[in-house]
Protein backbone atom coordinates (compact mmCIF):
# COMPACT_ATOMS: atom_id res chain seq x y z
CA UNK A 1 0.00 0.00 0.00
CA UNK A 2 3.23 2.49 0.05
CA UNK A 3 3.03 3.33 3.86
CA UNK A 4 5.03 2.19 6.64
CA UNK A 5 3.65 -0.74 8.48
CA UNK A 6 4.02 0.58 12.53
CA UNK A 7 7.33 -0.38 13.94
CA UNK A 8 7.29 -2.44 16.56
CA UNK A 9 9.41 -2.37 19.73
CA UNK A 10 10.69 -4.79 23.20
CA UNK A 11 9.20 -8.08 22.22
CA UNK A 12 7.72 -7.09 19.09
CA UNK A 13 4.77 -5.18 19.65
CA UNK A 14 3.71 -2.77 17.29
CA UNK A 15 3.34 1.20 18.09
CA UNK A 16 0.58 3.11 16.76
CA UNK A 17 2.84 6.89 17.34
CA UNK A 18 4.39 5.63 14.13
CA UNK A 19 1.08 4.32 12.35
CA UNK A 20 -0.48 6.23 9.06
CA UNK A 21 -2.97 8.69 10.30
CA UNK A 22 -2.36 7.76 14.09
CA UNK A 23 -3.23 11.14 16.34
CA UNK A 24 -2.86 11.11 19.90
CA UNK A 25 -6.41 11.96 21.41
CA UNK A 26 -7.83 11.42 25.03
CA UNK A 27 -9.56 8.03 25.57
CA UNK A 28 -13.73 8.79 24.68
CA UNK A 29 -16.09 8.37 26.31
CA UNK A 30 -18.26 6.17 23.99
CA UNK A 31 -17.67 5.24 20.44
CA UNK A 32 -20.51 4.36 17.45
CA UNK A 33 -19.45 1.83 14.84
CA UNK A 34 -19.21 2.09 11.45
CA UNK A 35 -21.47 -0.05 9.13
CA UNK A 36 -21.44 -1.80 5.91
CA UNK A 37 -23.69 -1.72 2.67
CA UNK A 38 -24.86 -4.82 1.11
CA UNK A 39 -23.50 -6.00 -2.14
CA UNK A 40 -25.10 -7.92 -4.49
CA UNK A 41 -22.83 -10.98 -5.37
CA UNK A 42 -18.94 -12.14 -3.64
CA UNK A 43 -15.80 -11.13 -5.54
CA UNK A 44 -12.24 -11.13 -5.46
CA UNK A 45 -10.12 -8.44 -5.91
CA UNK A 46 -6.33 -7.83 -4.03
CA UNK A 47 -7.42 -4.35 -2.88
CA UNK A 48 -9.98 -5.86 -0.35
CA UNK A 49 -10.30 -7.77 2.68
CA UNK A 50 -12.44 -10.29 3.21
CA UNK A 51 -13.75 -12.03 6.84
CA UNK A 52 -16.33 -14.36 7.36
CA UNK A 53 -19.42 -13.05 8.68
CA UNK A 54 -20.42 -13.75 12.30
CA UNK A 55 -23.98 -14.28 13.39
CA UNK A 56 -24.19 -12.30 16.36
CA UNK A 57 -24.72 -8.76 17.99
CA UNK A 58 -22.21 -5.79 17.03
CA UNK A 59 -20.24 -4.63 20.31
CA UNK A 60 -17.41 -2.32 20.93
CA UNK A 61 -15.36 -3.13 23.75
CA UNK A 62 -13.77 0.12 25.34
CA UNK A 63 -10.69 -0.95 27.50
CA UNK A 64 -9.26 1.76 30.24
CA UNK A 65 -7.71 1.98 33.26
CA UNK A 66 -8.28 -1.80 34.02
CA UNK A 67 -12.02 -1.17 33.34
CA UNK A 68 -14.16 -2.88 30.34
CA UNK A 69 -17.41 -1.98 29.11
CA UNK A 70 -19.07 -3.65 26.10
CA UNK A 71 -21.20 -1.36 23.98
CA UNK A 72 -24.21 -2.29 21.78
CA UNK A 73 -24.37 -0.64 18.49
CA UNK A 74 -27.58 1.57 20.24
CA UNK A 75 -24.58 2.64 22.87
CA UNK A 76 -26.16 1.37 25.36
CA UNK A 77 -23.95 -0.79 28.05
CA UNK A 78 -24.09 -4.24 28.40
CA UNK A 79 -21.21 -5.24 30.56
CA UNK A 80 -22.95 -6.71 33.17
CA UNK A 81 -24.96 -9.49 30.79
CA UNK A 82 -21.63 -10.81 29.88
CA UNK A 83 -19.19 -11.29 33.03
CA UNK A 84 -17.03 -13.63 31.93
CA UNK A 85 -16.73 -11.70 28.55
CA UNK A 86 -15.76 -8.89 30.44
CA UNK A 87 -13.86 -10.53 32.37
CA UNK A 88 -11.41 -12.11 29.77
CA UNK A 89 -11.44 -8.75 27.72
CA UNK A 90 -10.06 -7.32 31.14
CA UNK A 91 -7.28 -9.41 31.50
CA UNK A 92 -5.74 -8.25 27.72
CA UNK A 93 -3.45 -6.28 29.53
CA UNK A 94 -2.30 -4.29 32.07
CA UNK A 95 -4.20 -1.33 33.76
CA UNK A 96 -2.75 0.94 32.32
CA UNK A 97 -3.33 -0.19 28.55
CA UNK A 98 -6.22 1.50 26.61
CA UNK A 99 -8.03 0.05 23.78
CA UNK A 100 -11.33 0.13 21.75
CA UNK A 101 -11.87 -3.49 19.94
CA UNK A 102 -14.96 -3.25 17.35
CA UNK A 103 -16.29 -6.78 17.18
CA UNK A 104 -18.97 -9.12 17.42
CA UNK A 105 -20.41 -10.66 20.37
CA UNK A 106 -21.41 -14.69 19.38
CA UNK A 107 -22.28 -17.72 20.75
CA UNK A 108 -21.03 -21.16 18.66
CA UNK A 109 -23.25 -24.00 18.16
CA UNK A 110 -22.22 -27.61 17.99
CA UNK A 111 -20.64 -27.57 14.89
CA UNK A 112 -18.31 -24.53 15.63
CA UNK A 113 -20.91 -21.82 13.59
CA UNK A 114 -21.52 -18.83 15.23
CA UNK A 115 -25.74 -18.65 15.36
CA UNK A 116 -27.70 -15.84 16.63
CA UNK A 117 -30.83 -18.43 17.40
CA UNK A 118 -28.38 -19.87 20.12
CA UNK A 119 -27.33 -16.64 21.53
CA UNK A 120 -30.80 -15.03 21.63
CA UNK A 121 -31.99 -16.28 25.22
CA UNK A 122 -29.15 -14.78 26.70
CA UNK A 123 -30.59 -11.28 25.36
CA UNK A 124 -32.59 -9.50 28.05
CA UNK A 125 -31.54 -11.45 30.93
CA UNK A 126 -31.17 -9.02 34.30
CA UNK A 127 -31.25 -11.26 37.08
CA UNK A 128 -27.14 -12.35 38.45
CA UNK A 129 -28.35 -15.78 39.01
CA UNK A 130 -29.49 -15.83 35.34
CA UNK A 131 -26.92 -14.41 33.76
CA UNK A 132 -24.37 -16.58 35.80
CA UNK A 133 -25.78 -19.64 34.66
CA UNK A 134 -26.16 -18.65 30.92
CA UNK A 135 -22.48 -18.05 31.14
CA UNK A 136 -22.18 -22.15 31.67
CA UNK A 137 -24.75 -22.85 29.43
CA UNK A 138 -24.56 -20.81 26.34
CA UNK A 139 -20.78 -19.15 26.43
CA UNK A 140 -20.28 -16.31 24.15
CA UNK A 141 -17.09 -14.90 22.62
CA UNK A 142 -15.97 -12.16 21.46
CA UNK A 143 -14.67 -12.02 17.58
CA UNK A 144 -12.60 -8.83 17.08
CA UNK A 145 -12.11 -7.62 13.47
CA UNK A 146 -11.15 -3.81 13.94
CA UNK A 147 -8.89 -1.68 16.63
CA UNK A 148 -9.72 2.21 16.72
CA UNK A 149 -8.34 3.53 19.74
CA UNK A 150 -4.76 2.25 21.37
CA UNK A 151 -2.73 3.65 24.08
CA UNK A 152 -3.37 7.59 23.80
CA UNK A 153 -3.54 7.23 20.03
CA UNK A 154 -6.94 7.48 17.96
CA UNK A 155 -6.91 5.13 14.84
CA UNK A 156 -9.55 6.32 13.18
CA UNK A 157 -7.25 7.60 10.48
CA UNK A 158 -5.31 4.98 9.89
CA UNK A 159 -5.69 2.70 6.80
CA UNK A 160 -7.24 -0.52 7.87
CA UNK A 161 -4.59 -2.98 6.78
CA UNK A 162 -2.69 -0.95 9.64
CA UNK A 163 -5.06 -0.93 12.28
CA UNK A 164 -5.42 -4.75 11.56
CA UNK A 165 -1.38 -5.47 12.27
CA UNK A 166 -1.82 -3.63 15.49
CA UNK A 167 -4.73 -5.55 16.38
CA UNK A 168 -2.58 -8.50 15.57
CA UNK A 169 -0.09 -7.00 18.16
CA UNK A 170 -2.31 -6.03 20.63
CA UNK A 171 -4.93 -9.13 21.45
CA UNK A 172 -3.80 -11.78 23.35
CA UNK A 173 -6.13 -14.45 21.89
CA UNK A 174 -8.19 -16.95 24.70
CA UNK A 175 -10.81 -19.01 24.62
CA UNK A 176 -13.35 -16.59 25.07
CA UNK A 177 -11.17 -13.54 22.62
CA UNK A 178 -10.89 -14.15 19.44
CA UNK A 179 -9.33 -12.32 16.45
CA UNK A 180 -11.17 -13.03 12.49
CA UNK A 181 -8.88 -13.75 10.33
CA UNK A 182 -8.41 -11.36 7.49
CA UNK A 183 -7.77 -13.06 3.66
CA UNK A 184 -6.66 -11.11 1.18
CA UNK A 185 -7.94 -10.96 -2.42
CA UNK A 186 -9.73 -13.98 -2.49
CA UNK A 187 -13.50 -13.34 -1.70
CA UNK A 188 -15.34 -15.80 -3.92
CA UNK A 189 -13.45 -18.69 -2.46
CA UNK A 190 -13.86 -17.48 1.43
CA UNK A 191 -17.56 -17.03 0.25
CA UNK A 192 -18.03 -20.25 -0.93
CA UNK A 193 -16.03 -21.95 2.01
CA UNK A 194 -18.57 -19.80 4.72
CA UNK A 195 -21.54 -20.99 3.12
CA UNK A 196 -20.93 -24.39 2.84
CA UNK A 197 -20.93 -24.39 6.51
CA UNK A 198 -23.48 -22.57 7.16
CA UNK A 199 -22.39 -19.02 7.97
CA UNK A 200 -24.31 -15.84 6.70
CA UNK A 201 -21.94 -14.98 4.96
CA UNK A 202 -18.53 -12.57 4.25
CA UNK A 203 -17.45 -8.55 4.87
CA UNK A 204 -15.76 -7.09 2.39
CA UNK A 205 -13.22 -4.35 3.57
CA UNK A 206 -11.01 -1.90 1.19
CA UNK A 207 -7.55 -2.43 2.37
CA UNK A 208 -6.90 1.69 2.98
CA UNK A 209 -10.45 2.33 4.27
CA UNK A 210 -10.47 4.46 7.46
CA UNK A 211 -12.69 3.96 10.36
CA UNK A 212 -15.72 6.25 9.98
CA UNK A 213 -17.57 6.35 13.20
CA UNK A 214 -21.53 5.92 13.41
CA UNK A 215 -21.67 6.13 8.58
CA UNK A 216 -22.29 3.59 6.55
CA UNK A 217 -19.83 3.22 3.91
CA UNK A 218 -19.12 1.28 0.33
CA UNK A 219 -15.36 1.01 1.53
CA UNK A 220 -16.99 -2.46 3.56
CA UNK A 221 -19.66 -4.56 2.27
CA UNK A 222 -21.08 -7.25 3.81
CA UNK A 223 -22.24 -10.05 1.06
CA UNK A 224 -24.80 -12.35 1.79
CA UNK A 225 -25.94 -15.79 1.24
CA UNK A 226 -29.79 -15.41 1.30
CA UNK A 227 -31.73 -12.13 1.00
CA UNK A 228 -32.55 -10.71 4.67
CA UNK A 229 -33.27 -7.24 6.03
CA UNK A 230 -34.56 -5.90 9.01
CA UNK A 231 -38.01 -4.63 9.57
CA UNK A 232 -40.16 -2.33 11.60
CA UNK A 233 -43.29 -4.22 13.11
CA UNK A 234 -46.54 -1.67 12.95
CA UNK A 235 -49.51 -3.91 13.61
CA UNK A 236 -50.51 -7.37 13.63
CA UNK A 237 -53.45 -9.02 12.26
CA UNK A 238 -55.81 -10.91 13.87
CA UNK A 239 -54.97 -14.82 14.35
CA UNK A 240 -57.64 -17.31 13.65
CA UNK A 241 -58.07 -21.50 14.56
CA UNK A 242 -54.39 -22.06 16.28
CA UNK A 243 -53.67 -18.92 16.19
CA UNK A 244 -56.75 -17.26 17.89
CA UNK A 245 -55.01 -16.35 20.95
CA UNK A 246 -52.05 -14.90 19.68
CA UNK A 247 -51.64 -13.37 15.72
CA UNK A 248 -51.75 -14.18 11.93
CA UNK A 249 -49.22 -11.85 10.53
CA UNK A 250 -47.22 -9.06 11.60
CA UNK A 251 -47.53 -5.69 9.49
CA UNK A 252 -43.67 -4.18 8.61
CA UNK A 253 -42.15 -1.34 7.24
CA UNK A 254 -38.83 0.39 6.52
CA UNK A 255 -38.34 4.33 7.36
CA UNK A 256 -37.69 6.28 4.52
CA UNK A 257 -37.37 10.14 4.66
CA UNK A 258 -38.18 9.99 8.02
CA UNK A 259 -42.08 8.32 7.62
CA UNK A 260 -42.14 4.68 8.22
CA UNK A 261 -43.00 2.90 4.44
CA UNK A 262 -45.32 -0.11 4.85
CA UNK A 263 -43.27 -3.28 2.92
CA UNK A 264 -45.69 -6.23 3.35
CA UNK A 265 -46.69 -8.81 6.28
CA UNK A 266 -45.62 -11.85 7.10
CA UNK A 267 -47.09 -15.27 8.85
CA UNK A 268 -44.37 -17.86 8.61
CA UNK A 269 -42.05 -18.61 10.13
CA UNK A 270 -43.27 -18.79 13.85
CA UNK A 271 -42.64 -21.30 16.33
CA UNK A 272 -45.84 -21.52 19.09
CA UNK A 273 -43.22 -20.37 21.70
CA UNK A 274 -42.49 -16.97 19.69
CA UNK A 275 -46.44 -16.51 18.59
CA UNK A 276 -46.68 -16.12 22.35
CA UNK A 277 -43.36 -13.69 22.96
CA UNK A 278 -44.21 -11.41 20.72
CA UNK A 279 -47.96 -11.30 21.11
CA UNK A 280 -47.23 -10.34 25.01
CA UNK A 281 -44.59 -7.85 23.52
CA UNK A 282 -46.71 -6.16 21.03
CA UNK A 283 -50.13 -5.60 23.41
CA UNK A 284 -47.99 -3.47 25.37
CA UNK A 285 -47.86 -1.24 22.38
CA UNK A 286 -51.10 -1.21 20.92
CA UNK A 287 -51.52 2.46 19.66
CA UNK A 288 -55.10 3.61 18.08
CA UNK A 289 -52.79 4.79 14.73
CA UNK A 290 -51.24 2.66 12.31
CA UNK A 291 -47.59 4.40 12.04
CA UNK A 292 -47.15 3.46 8.06
CA UNK A 293 -47.28 5.74 5.20
CA UNK A 294 -49.16 3.06 2.65
CA UNK A 295 -48.90 3.40 -0.76
CA UNK A 296 -52.09 1.01 -0.68
CA UNK A 297 -53.82 -0.43 2.40
CA UNK A 298 -52.67 -3.90 3.54
CA UNK A 299 -54.03 -7.27 2.07
CA UNK A 300 -54.91 -9.17 5.06
CA UNK A 301 -57.84 -11.03 5.69
CA UNK A 302 -58.73 -9.88 9.57
CA UNK A 303 -58.64 -6.96 11.67
CA UNK A 304 -55.69 -5.29 12.36
CA UNK A 305 -53.81 -4.15 15.75
CA UNK A 306 -51.86 -0.88 15.44
CA UNK A 307 -48.30 -0.99 17.79
CA UNK A 308 -46.28 1.81 18.57
CA UNK A 309 -43.00 1.26 15.94
CA UNK A 310 -40.48 -0.06 18.39
CA UNK A 311 -39.76 -3.55 17.56
CA UNK A 312 -37.47 -4.71 14.81
CA UNK A 313 -38.02 -8.27 12.95
CA UNK A 314 -35.18 -9.75 11.09
CA UNK A 315 -36.70 -11.37 8.22
CA UNK A 316 -35.38 -13.33 4.61
CA UNK A 317 -37.52 -13.11 1.28
CA UNK A 318 -37.10 -14.34 -2.17
CA UNK A 319 -36.87 -10.67 -3.87
CA UNK A 320 -38.72 -7.12 -3.82
CA UNK A 321 -41.58 -6.71 -5.63
CA UNK A 322 -42.43 -3.83 -8.29
CA UNK A 323 -44.10 -2.40 -6.37
CA UNK A 324 -41.79 -2.82 -3.03
CA UNK A 325 -43.68 -5.26 -1.48
CA UNK A 326 -41.95 -8.03 -0.06
CA UNK A 327 -42.04 -12.00 -1.56
CA UNK A 328 -42.57 -15.03 -0.14
CA UNK A 329 -41.67 -13.70 3.48
CA UNK A 330 -40.26 -15.65 6.26
CA UNK A 331 -39.88 -14.79 10.20
CA UNK A 332 -36.15 -15.45 11.58
CA UNK A 333 -36.09 -13.40 14.82
CA UNK A 334 -36.37 -10.26 16.63
CA UNK A 335 -33.36 -7.54 17.00
CA UNK A 336 -33.02 -6.32 19.69
CA UNK A 337 -30.08 -4.62 19.65
CA UNK A 338 -31.22 -2.67 16.29
CA UNK A 339 -32.52 0.06 17.14
CA UNK A 340 -36.15 0.60 14.74
CA UNK A 341 -35.48 4.56 13.99
CA UNK A 342 -32.25 3.33 12.23
CA UNK A 343 -34.09 1.09 9.82
CA UNK A 344 -34.16 1.47 5.98
CA UNK A 345 -34.30 -0.62 3.17
CA UNK A 346 -30.86 -1.86 2.73
CA UNK A 347 -28.83 0.05 -0.31
CA UNK A 348 -27.12 -2.33 -2.44
CA UNK A 349 -24.22 -1.90 -3.99
CA UNK A 350 -22.41 -2.83 -6.85
CA UNK A 351 -19.71 -5.75 -6.51
CA UNK A 352 -16.05 -3.50 -7.04
CA UNK A 353 -14.52 -4.21 -10.48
Amino acid sequence: MGAATPRSGAGGALHPDQAPGAKPAPFPESFAPMLATLAEAPFSDPEWIFEPKHDGIRTIAMLSGGRVRLLSRRGNDQTSAFPALAGALGRLGVPDREMILDGEIAALGPNGVTSFQRLQPRLGLESPADIARADETIPVVFFAFDLTYLDGYDLTGVPLEHRKALLGSALTESELVRMVEPLVGHGEELFGWAIERGMEGVMAKHRASLYCPGARTDQWLKIKGKLTDEFVIGGYSQGLGARASTFGALLLGQYENGRLVYTGHVGTGFTRERLSELKAKLDALKSDEPPFVFGEEPRVRTPVTWVRPELVAELKFVEWTRDRRLRAPVFLRTRPDKPAAEVRRQKVADAPG
